[in-house]
């Protein structure tokens, strides 16, 4: 039988786990949180474990977030004897497990490699600068252990690791007007200073490494305080700043995007939902430029995280970059965007696809190579290549057919997209039906197979 009444379903009810198969998700209906396996069919679709929900505390309030692990996903959730712990799953019901019990009152600051999935405990379960443990696993509850202590009267923070043996992390010191970057080695625990920074809050917020540099934004609490964006090589001397960022938004502060493509490394700043900004840099202060800025302000408003869909900011298919902005001929207006691309060869010539209706970009599986990219606009689905010759529509999207544009939600009706591993292209997506309500639905980029998922418990 379906879970409970089929109108309860959370809008964000699933998440993309890993890039194998199956794909993991949550339903949350009837004050139960349950994970399913799926491989888009019903008849496949597995009940994996179910944990309680209270409506009147943060109680599992939330769907936890995947952390995809080799074949198994991590996620923070509380079951209701061991307290907020971190669990694992490989698709099996026997599979699915605690990992530790670390007493936890919130998900801890976390980072994954290759290899590993590492997160900082505060050994009390509560505060911030209360003494906290490094904790490291591969996804087995024998390969969980912890590898090293933090003294109390700092928060400390995991940036990013250039390999599994390097973590480079931060620490705030409790008046928070200091940041020190140091990077540790996880066999030996030994720390290695850094860059200090000094300011309201400073926060590393984004981080990408790319040849022998770490790029990072750096924030802080000031709403009107630009950002800045940084390179080290994981030393004093070698820290640089890069650029300061223009504010896109009087009103929000919003986490940019870092990220290589080609030979560059690459700054995305986001306006609410939309990018607004792009830069490039070779990783000099000379050689970091400008290739789109917005004309002020185009989003007025909050950051659009709790709408139905929240647009991929970019895709890389092939040689070609491709993302949406806001409509530069209506900054103030969040119906229009423009679609663009760059690419790898001439990476300093944006190219304009078309303008179109509140665009949504259905992010390819990591496995799929090949197939140009599809997106839907209005009560359309396109396809591109990237190239204005190449953009095309393919015929009425049925998952938009109900859609009207609205100013204060990205899509009507519908939820953020999330790739399968099959040929034709796959997507799982809540969809607002009229006589199911949310539902979990299953589309393809032929608009031949769309239909909703049975969930069978």
């Amino acid at each position: 039988m379906e879970i409970g009444n089929p109108q309860n379903l959370s809008e964000a009810t699933i998440f993309s786990a890993y890039t194998g198969e199956p794909a993991f998700f949550w339903d949350d209906r009837n004050k139960e949180l349950n994970l399913w396996k799926t491989d888009g069919a019903s008849k496949n679709d597995l009940h994996l474990a179910t944990f309680p929900v209270n409506n009147h505390s943060d109680f599992n309030g939330s769907l936890p977030k995947f952390h995809a692990l080799g074949e198994r996903v991590l996620f923070w959730v509380d079951d209701g004897k061991h307290g907020f712990e971190l669990w694992a799953s490989d698709g099996t019901q026997t599979g699915t497990q605690l990992l530790v019990n670390a007493s936890l009152a919130y998900e801890p600051t976390s980072l994954q490699t290759a290899t590993y999935y590492y997160f900082i405990a505060n050994d009390s379960g509560q505060g911030y600068t209360n003494p906290a443990t490094l904790w490291r696993t591969d996804g087995t509850a024998a390969g969980t252990q912890a590898i090293a202590h933090f003294a109390g009267g700092e928060y400390f923070s995991l940036i990013d690791s250039p390999h599994d043996g390097l973590l480079i992390v931060s620490k705030s010191n409790a008046a928070m007007d200091t940041l020190t970057l140091f990077s540790l080695n996880t066999e030996t625990t030994q720390q290695q200073h850094i860059h200090t920074f000094k300011g309201n809050a400073p926060l590393v917020d984004g981080s990408h490494f790319f040849g022998k540099y770490l790029y990072f934004a750096l924030s802080d609490m000031g709403q009107h305080d630009p950002d800045e964006w940084w390179r080290t090589d994981l030393t004093d001397a070698g820290t640089q700043r890069l650029l300061s960022v223009p504010l896109m938004n009087g009103e929000w502060k919003e986490a940019p995007h870092l990220f290589s493509f080609g030979q560059y490394a690459y700054y995305m700043a986001m306006d609410g939902i939309r990018p607004a900004g792009l830069w490039q840099t070779d990783g000099t202060a000379a050689g970091t430029k400008a290739l789109l800025e917005s004309k002020g302000g185009q989003y007025n408003g909050d950051s659009g995280q709790d709408w139905p869909a929240i647009p991929v900011p970019f895709v890389v298919r092939g040689d070609k970059l491709i993302f949406p902005t806001f409509s530069q001929h209506s900054p103030y207006s969040r119906q229009y965007s423009q679609l663009w691309s760059l690419s790898s060869t001439h990476a300093d010539k944006l190219v304009l696809l078309g303008e179109f209706m509140n665009p949504m970009l259905l992010r390819p599986h990591e496995a799929d190579h090949s197939s140009p990219l599809y997106f839907s606009t209005e009560h359309e689905r396109w396809q591109t290549d990237g190239t204005p010759a190449g953009t095309k529509v393919v015929g009425i999207d049925p998952l938009r057919t109900r859609w009207k544009a609205h100013e204060w939600k990205d899509s009507e009706g519908i939820g953020t997209p999330f790739p399968l591993n099959t040929t034709p292209p796959t997507w799982l997506v809540t969809y607002d039906d009229p006589q199911h309500g949310w539902e979990l639905w299953v589309t393809d980029s032929t608009l031949k197979n769309t239909h909703r998922l049975a969930l069978n418990k």
